[in-house]
C-alpha cells in the first residue's frame, strides 16, 4: 500500500476514534445551555479563566499542560466557552484514543506479518478495549488529564522499543516525538511513577534478560545518551518548576493525610475478581447513578457481570495458545505485555490481600514518593493497555491466520461487540445518565457574584465564606475552583466541626457569637447561597438561611439570582506568619463552645498571632491509626472532613456490625480527663477534651466530679466488657456516642 492510501486508512481510523469519543458525551455537549458540575471535574466559567488558573501562580504544577489547554481558545472561538469546555474533555479522550491506536499498530507490526489495512483494523479494534471499559468510563469524565498521560506512555514505550530496536531509524524525529511524549505524559505528573515507570523498568529487565549483551549494546550508546538530553532539554520547561516545586514541599498532596485508612479504604474494593472487571473503584457516597456508573444490563440474566469477566479470559488464551501463532520475534512482546498484566493486577490489588497489601501499605507510608500510589485503581489503567494489544494481536490472528473469511469475520465481530457490552454506558451520551445529574443551568448569577468579589478594594486580605458549604445539596457543588482560585474562599464542608459550630448559633440566633466566629476566621465577606437541590436537607437548610436573613438584614450589600452578598464589620486581616499547633485549651479560650461535642485534639485551626487564626488541614481521631507524620496528623485525616470523615473503617475493622442503619445518628468518640484537681468547679462551657482511664477508680473519681446533665442532654457512663460506654440521650444535636 503507497504512502497516500496508509495515510487515508489513518485518517478514517482516526476519524472513528473522534466519533466515538463524542458520542461518550453528546448528550452532554447538545445540553448547549448546561455546564457540568461534577464531582472532581474541574469546570471553569470562562475559556479564559480555566486557561489563567493554570498558568498563573500555579504554573509551577500545571507547566505541562499548557500546550494543550491552548486548544481551548479555538475551540471557544468556534463554539463558545460552554461547549468548549464540554468538548476539551471529548479532545483529551479522541488524542489518547489514537496514541493507543497507532502504538497498538505498531507493536503489531512487531508482532505479526500483515499488511497496513489488515494492521489498521487490528489496532483500531485493540483501541475499543481502550474507550469502552469501566477504567476508562470512572476516569475520563472527572480525571482525563490521567487518561490522556496512560495512552501517552504506551505510546513513548513504543518509540523507545523503535529507537532500540532499529538501528537505521532516523534520530531527530524519534528524538522530538519522545520529547513530546514525555510533556503529554507529564500533564498527570503521577504517571511518570504509575505508568512511564512500570512501562520502562519491565521493559529493560525483561529484554535484557531475553537477549543479553545484543540489548545492552543496543541501549547504552551515543545514540540513546543523546536522545536523553534532546528530551530532558526540551522539557525544562515543566522539569525546573516540578523540582521547584519539590523542593517548596508543594509537589505533595495536602488536602489529605498519609495515613493508612487512605489506602485500606480506596483498596476496600480491589479483589482479583473486580480487578478483572476493571471495576475495582471506590464507589463514592453509594451505588445510583449519582455516586457512580450503573452497568446493570440485566436481560433475563445479569448480562454485564458475565460479559465483564470476557476480556481478561480472552487475554487469558491469547497469551496461552498465541505463543503457537507467532513467530520468535512476536513471542517476545506478547510475553512482554504478558509480565506487564501480572504487574497491573498485582498492584492494582493495593492493600486488599494480607502480604502485598502489608508491602504495599509500607511502600504508602514510608517512601517520599508513596502518596502516588494511594489509588490503587489507578494501576488498572496498565490492564486496559495491555487487554488493548492483546485484542489487537487475537485479531491480527483471526485476520491472518484464519482461512474461512466467513468465520474470521464472524470472530472479528464478537471482538468488536466484547468492549462494546464492557462498556456499554459509553455508547449512551450521558454515562447512563450518570452525567446527567451534574448538568446546571449556566450561572450567569454566581458568574456576576465572583466578578463583584473581584472587584472589591483589598479583597485578598480577608476571606470569603460561601453559605451553606454542604455541597452535596447545592446545584454547584463546588463553587467553581478555576474561576474563584484567586479569592480566599474558607470551606466550611471540609471543616465539620466548624460548619456545626456556625449552624448551632444559627439555630440559637447569636449574631455576636457568630460575628466573633466569622471575624476570628477573617471573613468580611459572607455569600448566601440558595442554589439547594430538592433534598431531604432543604429544610434544615432553608432554617439556616433565614436564620442568617434576619440575623444580618443590615449587612446585606447586593443581591444576585441566587446568591445574596453580605459584608460583616470588623473582620480582621489575614496576617502571613509561621504557624504553630493550637491544642484544645487554646482553641478553647478563643472560642465559647456552648452545647457542643468536640473531637479531640483539632487542628482545624492555627494560631498566627495571639489573637488571629486560620483553617488549617481537620484531622479525624480514631484509636490506634498508623500513619506517615505523626507530629502532623494524628490519624485517619480526613482529607478536610471529606469522604473518610466516617467511622466505617474502624468500626467494620472490629466487626462492629449495623453501622448504615445506626450511620444517621452520627456515633463520636471523644475522650476526658482521667484525672482532675482537689474539688474541681466546673464551668458551664467546659468540654469533654479526652478520656484516658487507667483504673475503674479514675472512672469513678471523674464521674463523681461530672454532672449527669451536660450538653444540655443527659447521658450515662458504664463500663461494657472493659470498655468505656458513654450514651448520650435527648441531644438537641442528635449525637448519641
Amino acid at each position: 500500500m503507497n504512502v497516500k492510501k496508509e495515510i487515508w486508512v489513518n485518517f478514517v481510523f482516526l476519524q472513528a476514534i473522534f466519533i466515538l469519543s463524542f458520542i461518550y458525551f453528546y448528550k452532554v455537549i447538545f445540553a448547549s445551555d448546561y455546564i457540568l458540575v461534577h464531582g472532581d471535574y474541574r469546570y471553569a466559567l470562562t475559556v479564559y479563566e480555566h486557561i489563567q488558573y493554570h498558568t498563573g501562580e500555579t504554573i509551577y504544577l500545571h507547566a505541562p499542560k499548557t500546550p494543550i489547554l491552548m486548544l481551548l481558545y479555538p475551540l471557544s472561538f468556534m463554539f463558545g466557552d460552554i461547549l468548549a469546555e464540554k468538548l476539551f474533555t471529548v479532545v483529551i479522550l479522541s488524542l489518547s484514543s489514537s496514541l493507543v491506536y497507532f502504538s497498538n499498530r505498531y507493536f503489531i507490526k512487531k508482532t505479526v506479518n500483515m499488511g497496513h489495512l489488515k494492521n489498521s483494523a487490528s489496532a483500531f479494534i485493540g483501541t475499543l478495549v481502550f474507550l469502552y471499559n469501566p477504567w476508562t468510563i470512572n476516569k475520563i469524565h472527572h480525571h482525563y488529564w490521567l487518561v490522556f498521560s496512560l495512552a501517552a506512555s504506551y505510546a513513548l514505550i513504543s518509540e523507545i522499543d523503535k529507537l532500540i530496536q532499529n538501528q537505521e531509524e532516523t534520530l531527530c524525529p524519534s528524538y522530538i516525538k519522545i520529547a513530546i511524549l514525555l510533556a503529554f505524559i507529564a500533564t498527570q505528573v503521577q504517571a511518570l511513577i504509575l505508568y512511564v515507570s512500570v512501562f520502562v523498568i519491565a521493559y529493560f529487565i525483561f529484554f535484557g534478560i531475553i537477549e543479553k549483551k545484543a540489548f545492552l549494546k543496543r541501549l547504552v550508546n551515543k545514540r540513546m545518551i543523546l536522545m536523553a538530553i534532546v528530551a530532558l532539554f526540551l522539557n525544562l520547561f515543566w522539569i525546573l518548576p516540578q523540582i521547584i516545586t519539590i523542593f517548596h514541599g508543594q509537589s505533595e498532596p495536602g488536602s489529605y493525610g498519609i495515613v493508612i485508612e487512605d489506602v485500606d479504604i480506596l483498596s476496600r474494593r480491589s479483589s482479583i475478581l473486580n480487578i478483572f472487571k476493571a471495576a475495582s473503584g471506590y464507589i463514592w457516597g453509594g451505588y445510583d447513578p449519582r455516586a457512580d456508573v450503573t452497568y446493570a444490563l440485566n436481560l433475563g440474566i445479569d448480562l454485564w457481570n458475565i460479559v465483564s469477566l470476557v476480556p481478561i479470559t480472552i487475554a487469558a488464551l491469547v497469551i496461552v495458545f498465541g505463543f503457537k501463532a507467532l513467530n520468535n520475534k512476536g513471542r517476545k512482546y506478547l510475553l512482554y505485555f504478558a509480565i506487564l498484566l501480572v504487574i497491573s493486577i498485582l498492584l492494582s490489588t493495593g492493600s486488599y490481600y494480607p502480604i502485598f497489601g502489608e508491602i504495599y501499605r509500607t511502600t504508602f507510608l514510608n517512601t517520599p514518593l508513596g502518596w502516588v500510589i494511594r489509588d490503587p485503581y489507578k494501576n488498572v489503567g496498565i490492564l486496559i493497555i495491555t487487554l488493548s494489544y492483546l485484542f489487537s494481536i487475537l485479531a491480527a490472528i483471526f485476520i491472518t491466520k484464519i482461512g474461512n473469511k466467513k468465520l474470521s469475520l464472524l470472530l472479528l465481530f464478537s471482538l468488536i461487540i466484547t468492549p462494546s457490552i464492557w462498556g456499554w454506558p459509553a455508547l449512551t451520551g450521558d454515562l447512563n445518565g450518570h452525567l446527567n445529574f451534574g448538568l446546571s443551568k449556566y450561572p450567569e448569577d454566581l458568574m456576576e457574584t465572583i466578578n463583584f468579589l473581584y472587584a472589591q478594594t483589598g479583597i485578598n486580605n480577608y476571606n470569603v465564606l460561601w453559605y451553606p458549604d454542604e455541597s452535596d445539596y447545592m446545584i454547584y457543588s463546588d463553587v467553581p475552583r478555576i474561576s474563584s482560585n484567586a479569592l480566599n474562599s474558607l470551606t466550611l464542608g471540609d471543616h465539620p466541626m466548624l460548619n456545626s459550630l456556625m449552624e448551632h448559633a444559627l439555630q440559637n440566633k447569636d449574631k455576636d457569637y457568630i460575628i466573633t466566629f466569622l471575624n476570628k476566621l477573617g471573613v468580611k465577606y459572607v455569600i448566601l447561597r440558595h442554589d439547594l437541590k430538592d433534598t431531604g436537607e432543604k429544610q434544615r437548610l432553608l432554617r439556616d438561611i433565614k436564620n442568617f436573613e434576619e440575623l444580618f438584614h443590615d449587612q446585606k450589600i447586593l443581591e444576585i439570582g441566587n446568591f445574596t452578598i453580605y459584608k460583616i464589620s470588623s473582620s480582621q486581616i489575614i496576617n502571613v506568619g509561621i504557624p504553630t499547633y493550637c491544642f484544645t485549651t487554646d482553641f478553647l479560650k478563643i472560642f465559647k463552645f456552648d452545647n457542643v461535642i468536640l473531637n479531640p485534639f483539632p487542628a482545624d485551626f492555627v494560631l498566627i498571632s495571639d489573637t488571629q487564626v486560620t483553617i488549617f488541614n481537620s484531622t479525624f481521631i480514631t484509636p490506634r491509626s498508623i500513619h506517615h507524620q505523626p507530629n502532623k496528623y494524628w490519624s485517619a485525616g480526613s482529607t478536610n472532613g471529606g469522604w473518610l470523615n466516617s467511622f466505617l473503617p474502624y468500626l467494620t475493622s472490629h466487626n462492629i456490625e449495623n453501622l448504615q442503619l445506626d450511620y444517621n445518628n452520627r456515633l463520636v468518640f471523644t475522650w476526658a480527663v482521667s484525672k482532675l484537681n482537689d474539688n474541681p468547679v466546673p464551668d458551664e462551657n467546659d468540654l469533654i477534651s479526652y478520656w484516658a482511664f487507667g483504673t475503674i477508680n479514675d472512672l469513678y473519681q471523674w464521674k463523681n466530679y461530672t454532672r449527669g446533665n451536660q450538653f444540655g442532654s443527659l447521658y450515662t457512663l458504664t463500663l461494657d466488657n472493659g470498655a468505656l460506654k458513654a450514651e448520650l440521650w435527648n441531644s438537641t444535636r442528635g449525637w448519641k456516642t
